[in-house]
């Protein structure tokens, strides 16, 4: 018997995609994708941190909860107000730390 998602994507048809199965419409992307992603480059008045396998990082002595999806990856923070911090992973916004309460926010508050 075939997995679940099998069933769905190989033996299914959907009335959405004109009763045709996912699996027949799939072509694979022309796009080449590297093998793995070069390090994060951040600019020098940045502070980098790496996030441990916890999904913790430190910051001011404190181990603070970010995430563990990523772990062992290289963050940074850059103050953009008074004890208000934005964190970037690559050139994405992903939280904002305010470090008088060390609360950690989605980007948009």
């Amino acid at each position: 018997m075939l997995p679940i998602s099998a069933v769905y994507s190989q033996e299914r048809p959907h009335e959405a995609i004109g009763q045709q199965t996912p699996a027949c419409l799939y072509t694979p992307s022309a796009r080449p994708l590297p093998a793995t992603l070069p390090a994060p480059q951040y600019d020098g008045h940045l502070l980098v941190r790496r996030v441990s396998r916890a999904g913790t990082f430190r910051f001011r002595a404190r181990q603070l909860f970010l995430s563990d999806t990523l772990m062992e990856e290289d963050i940074a923070l850059e103050e953009v107000d008074d004890g208000v911090w934005s964190i970037l992973f690559y050139d994405a916004l992903i939280a904002r730390l305010d470090e008088r309460d060390r609360r950690i926010s989605g980007e948009s508050g």
